[in-house]
């Protein structure tokens, strides 16, 4: 499947930060309408980029918005946010982000719509 172009940006743009991405797809039994996956950590690095047992990434909420929304540190989340896609955890260790905006999973998008709507009332 061909990555939409917003997936294609995120991809780049998480590289850049040193999140470990892959161009797997369903061919590589993901999930139908995977853009690509991600690991929470960086193996060489140890650096962790979404962590869903708290053990490392803490969700606070902050001021009327979430930070960390869900265990994905918030720079992670203001790229996928930013380019409105939807990520669901695969395995403990690997992320799928989904060229499909209205895939089920968390929609990084929306949530950055609602913390802006509470941050501004």
């Amino acid at each position: 499947m061909k990555r939409s172009d917003n997936a294609q940006r995120a991809f780049e743009e998480l590289r850049q930060l040193g999140v470990p991405v892959y161009d797997w797809g369903e061919a590589d039994g993901y999930p139908a309408n995977t853009a690509f996956i991600f690991d929470w950590q960086n193996d060489k690095t140890e650096e962790v980029f979404a962590d869903n047992t708290g053990r490392y990434l803490r969700e606070d909420y902050v001021d009327g918005h979430y930070v960390n929304p869900l265990g994905y540190r918030q720079d992670v989340h203001e790229i996928l946010a930013k380019h409105n896609l939807v990520t669901d955890w695969f395995s403990n260790a690997q992320i799928v982000v989904y060229n499909d905006p209205d895939a089920a999973g968390f929609h990084h998008g929306r949530e950055k719509q609602r913390a802006d709507r509470n941050t501004d009332a």
